[in-house]
């Protein structure tokens, strides 16, 4: 036995090249044909009760190409398709012709662990974490955006904004529309799997922790009393570290770009 050098795959000592990836041996390197081992068919396997095949039943052999996965007839040399002679003998009934007689076999590059490939050998990046948090950094955008200009252009008074808000509408105004512009960044990022998107999105939520405790603290010891109480906005600013701290963490390990 030898192994691939390419996939670590098993081999027979006298193959040509890797049964796995196709790969050629370095030993077979300048070896001429007509000394190589003739194919042979592979052996059929004898099941007890199981009736002779007749000759409507008995499957031909046919030679399938290891570079390309072409099928070629049992009196070819070459490949018909690429022209390459490492064929292997199958029987034509367990083969199964692709589309244009082709089948691409993927090689030790092909296998290669890759970057910037949703649900790939990487899965801490997934569709649905890159889907979520897109939709999440639309919603805020539309949200701290529409928040925030209602903020900066607010006046004080009956109508307008409550007095603690006022007092702070030139940190709480623009602070939400940075989120938004942080939010909208780091969403079209992540969409395109760029450590960027996750760094961006993770400072966004950053930003609504802070904004959240500043509504916890003058909803509980101040003077705003927004419905339903401090209890949830607590609670979302516990999840918005949480997803602050991972996305910073998929953006400096994560499987991205």
């Amino acid at each position: 036995m030898k192994s691939c050098p390419d996939c670590g795959m098993n081999n027979e000592t006298s193959a040509v090249t890797c049964v796995d990836c196709g790969s050629l041996f370095a030993d077979q390197v300048g070896v001429e044909v007509g000394k190589r081992k003739p194919i042979e068919p592979p052996p059929r396997l004898e099941i007890k009760g199981e009736p002779e095949p007749t000759t409507e039943t008995r499957g031909s052999t046919v030679l399938v190409c290891r570079a390309c996965g072409a099928v070629n007839s049992a009196n070819h040399v070459r490949c018909t398709v690429c022209g390459s002679d490492q064929l292997s003998a199958k029987s034509a009934s367990a083969v199964t012709a692709t589309k244009g007689g082709r089948k691409r076999r993927l090689s030790a590059w092909d296998r290669r662990p890759r970057k910037g490939v949703v649900d790939g050998e990487f899965p801490d990046v997934s569709a649905a974490l890159i889907f979520t948090f897109f939709g999440v950094g639309v919603l805020k955008l539309l949200l701290c955006t529409a928040l925030g200009i209602q903020i900066v252009m607010g006046q004080g008074g009956p109508k307008g904004l409550h007095p603690t808000t006022f007092d702070w509408k030139w940190a709480v105004g623009p602070t939400l529309l940075l989120d938004a512009f942080l939010a909208a960044i780091g969403a079209i990022g992540l969409f395109y799997l760029r450590r960027y998107g996750a760094a961006v999105m993770s400072l966004s939520l950053v930003l609504d922790v802070l904004l959240l405790s500043w509504l916890v603290m003058y909803n509980t010891w101040g003077t705003l009393n927004i419905w339903p109480g401090s209890g949830p906005y607590f609670f979302l600013a516990c999840l918005c570290a949480i997803f602050s701290v991972e996305l910073m963490v998929k953006a400096f390990k994560g499987n991205m770009l």
